[in-house]
């Protein structure tokens, strides 16, 4: 009985010492991010971009931004809706801005079996897909879509987003078409020139049969400049499509990256959120009126640093 009460009376002084703490010594804010200052991304000739992943859908260019913008020419290539087939899952990619609108996981790679999305009835089967449908009542230039590359720049996105890609290593250069990856590997290149901005984009992926990743390499360059401003959207909400609500077990989508080589998981409602997260007696004190949050932009999240 002794025991219980000096445990319980530890816990309550333990609980005591860190609120005191945290009301003592408040956490430092950290910076707002500043708009105008890019992460500094790596010249992209021949590499993967080191990019601000975008897990969920951001603001659309603002109406100045829009007014500026470049109407792409007229488009003389057809637009094409390309498959991707291997042993552990089928990709689908839409030539028209070279983004990804379907990634099926079809197999568990150690047992063989067949992996079938969430759902309270076993016996409904239906394929995890990944990618969100993109939701409606919302503008198309408002959306972000997975692999969708963006500068900053509303003409030259007006070219990489209104513009069909061509695609080389496809069987025709026409109509859509189904590639099969039974073994091996599968290189495709998604290639546009653009002449009003200068622009030239190669977007390279690298499919293998026995690994669920894909490489993926960017070579953006204006006048034949590196572009250093490019970015490369990962998401909104990458996951498992079948929940249709999030529980202790089944949790929304959140961000993964390897940020300065260190992995970072960046949680959905974090980003959904107008302020920062700084803790759980931080939150305490800020619905008390103890302390000030920080502010974010809601939808949001700068991550700070190298992405692989």
């Amino acid at each position: 009985m002794q025991q219980q009460q000096r445990f319980i009376l530890a816990l309550v002084a333990s609980a005591a010492v860190l609120i005191l703490w945290n009301y003592v010594f408040p956490p430092v804010k950290p910076p707002q991010p500043n708009a105008n200052v890019n992460a500094n991304a790596q010249q992209v000739a021949q590499a993967t971009p080191q990019a601000t992943a975008q897990p969920t859908v951001t603001a659309s260019p603002t109406p100045a931004q829009a007014a500026q913008a470049i109407l792409p020419a007229a488009d003389t290539v057809p637009e094409r809706r390309i498959r991707v087939v291997t042993p552990l899952y089928q990709a689908t990619f839409d030539t028209h801005g070279a983004v990804a609108t379907s990634w099926i996981i079809k197999k568990n790679k150690n047992t063989g079996r067949d992996i079938y999305a969430s759902s309270p009835n076993k016996n409904d089967r239906k394929p995890l897909e990944v990618i969100p449908a993109s939701p409606t009542g919302i503008a198309a230039d408002q959306i972000f879509h997975p692999l969708q590359i963006s500068t900053g720049d509303a003409a030259a996105d007006a070219a990489l987003t209104g513009r069909n890609f061509r695609v080389v290593g496809t069987n025709s250069e026409t109509g859509d078409e189904t590639i099969n990856v039974p073994s091996g590997s599968k290189q495709l290149d998604f290639v546009i020139h653009d002449d009003a901005t200068g622009l030239d984009a190669t977007k390279r992926l690298t499919f293998f049969a026995d690994r669920y990743i894909a490489d993926l390499e960017l070579k953006l360059t204006r006048s034949n400049q590196p572009e250093p401003q490019a970015k490369l959207a990962i998401g909104p909400s990458i996951g498992d499509q079948g929940i249709d609500h999030y529980t202790f077990y089944l949790y929304a989508p959140e961000g993964i990256a390897v940020v300065n080589g260190a992995e970072q998981r960046i949680n959905t409602q974090e980003v959904h959120a107008d302020r920062r997260s700084t803790g759980f007696f931080s939150r305490i004190f800020e619905g008390l009126g103890l302390k000030t949050p920080v502010m974010k932009p809601a939808d949001r999240e700068v991550i700070d640093g190298s992405v692989q």
